[in-house]
């Protein structure tokens, strides 16, 4: 089958929903299936092949960026027309406005949509999707006509309960990791002279630079409480966002310059060699769906520090497998102060580290590549 993933951003992007996207992908092609990505909010060529993966962008017309209605307009043809170009058999979109338009889009072409849900809708539907008499038409459309809306978390689950989509149209299945490769001593040497943190004990977080859910200036103002009660500590985080230069600022009004590393370009492999090199892996999260880059700093068997939100406790069982704080600025540097003081809860976190990982497989993918094979059998 010809699968079409539909989401705005993808490579050379890297964040959670994008990994996701890639590993599916790849899976497909495992199982002899073709997959196309459709994105409009990324760089890169118009079409590109990326490890087999044909990848189409878009711009996105200023006059179609004024309303959601016009946006999902344009992405409802530009779907149309890629199913044609590309005879596919099953479209698999990530996120409700990009379900909503490949649910259109189908209305007329007849194609079963899969939707994915890696946040809560109201994250990310820019509103109150039942405000208005349209938003509640488009919403009993995209009900009655989406084959399955698969959620990546009992949190993301029950929240879209909550806002009515109906329980027999959804399904559960846990979001997977393909753990990113060990590197020996000399790879991490290379790595940690090539960012200067030579010598330097460093907390790591990962994520795209948008504070408002990430809550990288909580963490910020974190370092600058656990130097202040006299530990010898550097914060490293790697992204890229809207927020850079903000984060930039305030770490410069904290006296942070020396000991803030903002790292926006980063291969797999010295993301790997940091992750490695880590003393702690800290996610200040405000809002999550089921964060990716925490079960790859567990699969480094790294200790990590993770804020109480979405489906995060789903992952970290507080005192056993890691730390659970609340998401300030206080709490977190609390968590981080408890873990650089207790080294010994590196032994003691192991074997459930290990244990947590097991429900994150790989074989999750396939679930869900199962549930597009079924569909097509039912023809």
């Amino acid at each position: 089958m010809n699968v079409l993933e539909v989401y705005p951003y993808f490579l050379p992007e890297r964040g959670g929903v994008e990994r996701h996207i890639y590993d599916l992908c790849l899976c497909l092609k495992g199982r002899g299936h073709r997959p196309f990505v459709f994105a409009w909010m990324t760089s890169g060529p118009s079409i590109e092949t990326i490890d087999g993966i044909l990848i189409e962008r878009t711009h996105l017309p200023r006059p179609f960026r004024r309303s959601r209605y016009a946006t999902i307009f344009f992405l409802c043809l530009q779907i149309m027309r890629l199913v044609y170009r590309y005879e596919i058999n099953l479209i698999h979109a990530h996120d409700y406005l990009p379900g909503l338009a490949s649910v259109l889009a189908c209305i007329f072409l007849h194609k079963p949509v899969f939707v994915t849900f890696h946040l809560p809708i109201w994250r990310t539907s820019y509103s109150n999707t039942d405000r208005l008499s349209l938003d509640r038409f488009l919403k009993k459309c995209f009900i009655y006509w989406i084959s399955a809306i698969i959620c990546v978390s009992k949190f993301t689950y029950q929240e879209t309960l909550r806002l009515g989509f109906p329980d027999y149209k959804m399904k559960m299945i846990y979001n997977w990791i393909t753990p990113l490769p060990k590197y020996g001593a000399d790879d991490l040497k290379d790595a940690i002279k090539k960012f200067n943190l030579q010598g330097r004990r460093f907390i790591l977080s990962v994520g795209r630079l948008v504070d408002a859910q990430k809550g990288f200036s909580m963490l910020v103002g974190a370092l600058r409480t656990l130097i202040n009660r006299g530990y010898n500590i550097d914060l490293v985080i790697i992204g890229d966002g809207p927020d850079k230069e903000m984060l930039i600022r305030n770490s410069i009004k904290l006296g942070l310059n020396d000991r803030f590393h903002l790292l926006s370009q980063v291969s797999d492999r010295d993301l790997a060699c940091l992750y490695q090199g880590c003393e702690v892996f800290v996610l200040s999260s405000r809002y999550e769906g089921l964060p990716l880059v925490l079960l790859e700093a567990m699969s480094f068997g790294k200790l990590v520090v993770a804020t109480k939100v979405g489906g995060v406790p789903e992952i970290i069982v507080n005192g056993h497998n890691g730390l659970l704080v609340e998401p300030n600025q206080h709490s977190i540097a609390l968590g981080i102060e408890t873990i650089l003081a207790n080294p010994c809860l590196k032994t003691r976190f192991a074997k459930e580290l290990k244990e947590t990982l097991k429900i994150f497989s790989m074989n999750n993918c396939y679930k869900t590549i199962a549930l597009f094979e079924a569909k097509l059998k039912e023809g």
